[in-house]
């Protein structure tokens, strides 16, 4: 117990002489959890049309951590991941439906995916830019 608390006492104090934020920290470490190398929940998921809803829960969410750790390469993949998933899948199936039949809709739903696509294109390039001097954002 006593070992506890020093941990823990060593830990607050050094992280303010770290010059490192006790909030970035604690988001680097979600960041890292979250974005760890394994299948996502919303992969086995039996019930197509909750995952496909609940993908913007996590790029919101994402986004979020993004802002306190913007380097982060595991939430930079996650969130080209989610975007490029969900436009497919909530936009794009959608898309290809109506284009045949309400035109107007065709055109909105097009619109939307591609920024949707940009989105996860920039992502996945800032990514990619620390591990390749070739790729700049």
């Amino acid at each position: 117990m006593r070992s506890w608390f020093a941990f823990g006492l060593g830990l607050v104090l050094l992280l303010p002489a770290s010059g490192c934020s006790f909030r970035k920290f604690v988001t680097n470490m979600m960041a890292n959890a979250v974005s760890s190398s394994g299948p996502s929940p919303l992969e086995h998921n039996k019930d197509f049309e909750l995952a496909t809803m609940a993908i913007p829960t996590f790029i919101i969410f994402y986004e979020g951590m993004l802002q306190e750790v913007p380097k982060h390469k595991g939430l930079l993949t996650q969130l080209a991941q989610g975007y490029t998933s969900f436009t497919y899948l909530g936009v794009q199936q959608n898309l290809d439906r109506a284009k045949d039949t309400d035109y107007r809709l065709a055109d909105k739903l097009k619109a939307r995916a591609k920024c949707l696509y940009l989105h996860a294109n920039e992502y996945g390039l800032r990514g990619l830019a620390p591990s390749q001097q070739s790729f700049r954002a």
